[in-house]
Parts: structure tokens; C-alpha cells; sequence
């Protein structure tokens, strides 16, 4: 059974910026927050219709979060290919940098 923890997801919602592409995370001129996107692959858990385990996710914009479960070619940054090594490289680094501004929030 895989990990999950509502309030550790929540966390995401409270970061105000992306953690790929930095932009501020707006819907129709309101702060919303980010999205926890979870990493895609077996080895964090993920299986048909299961998501990863709920400690294995980014906090990233609408854009972002789609482009990692289903967007194709480079990411809104331009740093990363849509490929699964490109988005692989893309969720490991935001993934660090989520839970170090958890960290450093004092969550």
C-alpha cells in the first residue's frame, strides 16, 4: 500500500511559486498555490491507476504538473525534453527544491 498523508500534500497548495519554472502560481489574478505532482515510474510506488507514494511529489504550477503527467516536447523552462529521462531530471530537481522550502518554512 502506497504512502499517503492529505496534510503533507496540502503543503503544496501553501508554496507560492513553481518549483520548475519559478512563475507565481495565479488563476484568474488569485494567488492559488502550487499542485503536488507526483513522480511517475515504479520504483516511487506508481502502478496502473495508483499514484506514487504521497512523499514523492513537487510542488509545481498548473502548466508544469501537466506537462510532466502528458505534455510533449520542451518544458515551459525550455531546460528539459519531454522525454522520460527530461522529465525525470526535471521532477528530481523540483522535488528537492519542494521539500527544501518546506524545510525552510519550518514545516
Amino acid at each position: 500500500m502506497n504512502y499517503r498523508n492529505r496534510a503533507l500534500l496540502d503543503l503544496a497548495h501553501l508554496v507560492p511559486r513553481c518549483m520548475n519554472c519559478g512563475g507565481l502560481t495565479k488563476c484568474m489574478g488569485e494567488a492559488t498555490g502550487c499542485e503536488p505532482a507526483h513522480e511517475n515510474g515504479q520504483a516511487a510506488g506508481k502502478g496502473g491507476s495508483i499514484k506514487s507514494h504521497d512523499n514523492r511529489h513537487a510542488a509545481l504550477g498548473h502548466g508544469c504538473h501537466l506537462w510532466l503527467d502528458s505534455g510533449a516536447g520542451m518544458d515551459p523552462t525550455a531546460l528539459y525534453e519531454g522525454t522520460r529521462q527530461g522529465k525525470s531530471e526535471m521532477f528530481n530537481r523540483a522535488h528537492k527544491l519542494t521539500y527544501d522550502f518546506y524545510f525552510q518554512q519550518g514545516w
